[in-house]
C-alpha cells in the first residue's frame, strides 16, 4: 500500500468519487453553467481549471463546484472550448443542459469572433456569457484612476510602503497592489492617515538623502449571490455616484475643506493650475448622460422581474419575452400557463411584507403550482456572475504543486485538489461504500477487500 503507483490509484479514485457526487447533484438540478480560467504552475504547464455553477434543488443554494484541472498545451479560444466540452462530456453532462458561462476578459475566452464563449455559443444559444463582475469593476476603478495627480499619489504609497520597517508595530502604510483595486482600500486608508507625517518625510528626503535616486523619486512623488443581486449592487452605486453629481457643489465642497484642512497642517496653498485659452485635453472631459450598464442581459434581464422585490421593475409582456427565450426548456403551451403562474405568484406576496431578494431566496417559496415560475427563477440563479471561484482553485494548485513536486501527475493533482476544494463532500463513511469499490475496479485481479469470505 505504501507504493506510488498504489498510492496514486487511492488519490484518483478518492477525487472520482468526489467528482461523481458532484456530477449527480448536476443532474438532478439539470441546468448548469461553467467557470473557467487559466494559469501556469510551477512547471510552467499552463492549467486551465473548470468549475460548475448550479443551484441545489435539496438545499435551495447556489453551488460553485471544482471539477478539475486539464493541462493545456494550447490556449487559443478553439482549443480552450474543445477541453471544456471534452471534460464535460467526459464526467457525463452534457451542452444541452448549458446555460452560462463565466470567464475574465481575456480575448481568447471573450472574443466575439473566435473566443470561447462565442464559439460555445454556436453550439449552445443559451449559454450566456458573463463577464467577471469583479474583474469588470477592478478594471473600471483602475482606469478611472490613471488620472496624473491620483498615479503620484499612489506612487508614492508604493514606495513607502516598500520602504517600510516590518518590526515596527506601530501605523506604516501598506503595500498597494498594483492589480486589484480592493486591495488598494486600506493602503489609502492609511496614507490618508500618515499624510502629514509623509509630506514631512518626503521634503526630508528631497533635500537631505545622499542618494539621488531617492532624492529624485522624493520630488517627484511631491477596492450568496445571484446576477440581479450583482445588478442590485452596481446600480446602487451609480445611483450613489449621481445623487453626488446631482449635488456636486455640497460633495465638492465637503471634500474641499478637508483638503484645505490638511494643506494647511503640510504648509501648502492650493492654487488655480495653469491654463490656457484653447485647452484640448482635460482630466475631467464634458460627458454625456451615463449609457445603460449592460446589454448583454437585456434580453433575459426581464426575469428579474419574478423576485417579489422587483416585482413593479417590469410588466407581463416583458417577463413573458424573456421566458420565450428558453421555450425549448419548457412543454409546449407554456406561455398561456405562464401568464396565470404570474398573475398567481403576484397575489401570494400582496400581504407580505418581507420579500426575498435574490432568485434563489425566492425559488424556495415556489409551489407545485408554479413549476414554469421555478424553473425560470432557477435558469436566472445558474447565470454566472463572478469567476472568483475559478481563482481561488489557483490557491489550492500553488499550495499542491509546488518546487519540489513539480513532476506531479495530472491525475494525482486532481485527485487531490479534489480532496481538498470539495472537502464537505468526503465523509469517512464512504470509505467503504465508494472509495474501497472505486479502488478495487481499477485491478481486474486485485483482491476483493469488501468481503473476502464470499
Amino acid at each position: 500500500m505504501i507504493s506510488p503507483s498504489i498510492q496514486n490509484e487511492i488519490i484518483e479514485s478518492i477525487g472520482d468519487v468526489i467528482k461523481n457526487k458532484v456530477v449527480d447533484r448536476v443532474r438532478t438540478s439539470k441546468y448548469f453553467s461553467i467557470l473557467c480560467d487559466e494559469k501556469t504552475d510551477t512547471s510552467t504547464i499552463k492549467q486551465m481549471t473548470i468549475c460548475i455553477r448550479y443551484v441545489d434543488s435539496t438545499t435551495f443554494t447556489i453551488k460553485e463546484d471544482f471539477l478539475g484541472f486539464v493541462e493545456m498545451a494550447s490556449t487559443t479560444g478553439t482549443a480552450i472550448k474543445d477541453a471544456i466540452k471534452a471534460e464535460i462530456e467526459k464526467v457525463g453532462l452534457s451542452f444541452d443542459f448549458l446555460r452560462g458561462q463565466g470567464y475574465d476578459g481575456g480575448s481568447n475566452m471573450s472574443g466575439k469572433n473566435n473566443g470561447v464563449q462565442a464559439l460555445i455559443l454556436q453550439e449552445q444559444p443559451l449559454a450566456f456569457y458573463t463577464h467577471c463582475f469583479s474583474h469588470s469593476l477592478n478594471l473600471c476603478l483602475s482606469k478611472a484612476c490613471e488620472v496624473v495627480s491620483i498615479k503620484n499619489m499612489t506612487s508614492i504609497v508604493v514606495y513607502f510602503s516598500n520602504e517600510s520597517s516590518t518590526t515596527n508595530k506601530k501605523t506604516k502604510l501598506k503595500k498597494l497592489c498594483e492589480t486589484r483595486w480592493v486591495d488598494r482600500h486600506d493602503s489609502l486608508i492609511s496614507f490618508k492617515e500618515l499624510y502629514i507625517y509623509t509630506v514631512a518625510t518626503l521634503e526630508h528626503l528631497e533635500h537631505h538623502d545622499s542618494n539621488p535616486e531617492t532624492s529624485s523619486k522624493a520630488s517627484l512623488y511631491s477596492k450568496q449571490q445571484d446576477l440581479s443581486k450583482a445588478l442590485t449592487n452596481v446600480t446602487a452605486v451609480r445611483q450613489a455616484l449621481e445623487t453626488k453629481r446631482k449635488n456636486a457643489d455640497q460633495s465638492f465642497k465637503e471634500i474641499m475643506n478637508s483638503v484645505t484642512e490638511l494643506a494647511l497642517k503640510v504648509g501648502v496653498e492650493i492654487t488655480m493650475p495653469r491654463t490656457c485659452g484653447r485647452q484640448t485635453k482635460r482630466v475631467n472631459v464634458n460627458a454625456k448622460d451615463p449609457e445603460e450598464f449592460d446589454k448583454r442581459f437585456q434580453q433575459i434581464m426581464p426575469l428579474e422581474g419574478l423576485i417579489p422585490t422587483n416585482f413593479g421593475n417590469y410588466d407581463d409582456a416583458s417577463i413573458l419575452a424573456a421566458a420565450f427565450i428558453y421555450e425549448n426548456d419548457f412543454p409546449v403551451g407554456m406561455m398561456s400557463c405562464l401568464k396565470a403562474e404570474i398573475f398567481i405568484w403576484k397575489k401570494q406576496w400582496e400581504s407580505e411584507t418581507n420579500l426575498p431578494e435574490s432568485a434563489v431566496e425566492a425559488l424556495q417559496h415556489c409551489t407545485e403550482l408554479l413549476p414554469n415560475i421555478k424553473k425560470l427563477l432557477q435558469l436566472f440563479a445558474t447565470l454566472p456572475v463572478t469567476s472568483a471561484t475559478p481563482e481561488r482553485t489557483f490557491s489550492v494548485l500553488k499550495r499542491l504543486k509546488t518546487y519540489l513536486r513539480a513532476t506531479m501527475t495530472g491525475e494525482r493533482l486532481n485527485g487531490l485538489a479534489l480532496a481538498n476544494i470539495n472537502k464537505d463532500d468526503l465523509d469517512f463513511k464512504d470509505i467503504e461504500k465508494y472509495i474501497l469499490p472505486a479502488f478495487i475496479k481499477r485491478s481486474p485481479r486485485r483482491v476483493q477487500t469488501l468481503d473476502w469470505t464470499k
